[in-house]
């Protein structure tokens, strides 16, 4: 992974990130602040619009190769996404997903995702263009759409039921 130009970072395009989030905790945890508390993994994102420095992102994730079948997840803000030459599938005991399937055409054949893989729309992450990130792939431009329209029914929906719209 290395840092890129800013002129990389465009709609479309799919990257994979060192990402770091803080770990979960339940309720009444005594979190100990001499340890670090996060998460780190390499996590994929789908640009969905782009700015001076940053871009706007939606997540892929397989949650543990669970899919949507993980306890706790929302199906009617997900959506399959799919490597080009294979079918979008649901997972056994997976209900159905709330947004059509994308396709990801991978930039090079080693670069397949992983049939559990999911598209959370409810979450638009910012990610600044120092970031050290690997492009793996584009969503076509057919099913790009249909991940803008994704991002807008969502935030239209947080907008309709708070007032002001839910970023994160």
């Amino acid at each position: 992974m290395t840092v890129q130009h800013s002129s990389f970072f465009t709609p479309g395009r799919v990257m994979l990130i060192d990402w770091s989030e803080p770990m979960g905790h339940k309720i009444g945890t005594t979190i100990n602040t001499e340890t670090k508390n996060t998460h780190q993994k390499n996590k994929r994102f789908i640009i969905v619009s782009t700015s001076k420095g940053h871009s706007g992102c939606v997540s892929i994730s397989t949650y543990g190769g669970r899919g949507c079948t993980k306890p706790g997840s929302h199906n009617e803000v997900h959506g399959i996404v799919y490597s080009e030459g294979r079918g979008p599938e649901l997972l056994p005991g997976e209900a159905g997903l709330g947004f059509d399937p994308v396709c990801m055409i991978p930039d090079n054949a080693t670069e397949q995702l992983q049939v559990a893989s999911r598209i959370d729309y409810s979450k638009v992450y910012p990610v600044s263009h120092n970031f050290a990130v690997y492009f793996i792939g584009r969503i076509s431009d057919s099913d790009f759409v249909k991940v803008r329209e994704a991002v807008d029914v969502i935030r239209q929906e947080d907008y309709t039921t708070t007032g002001q719209f839910q970023y994160m």
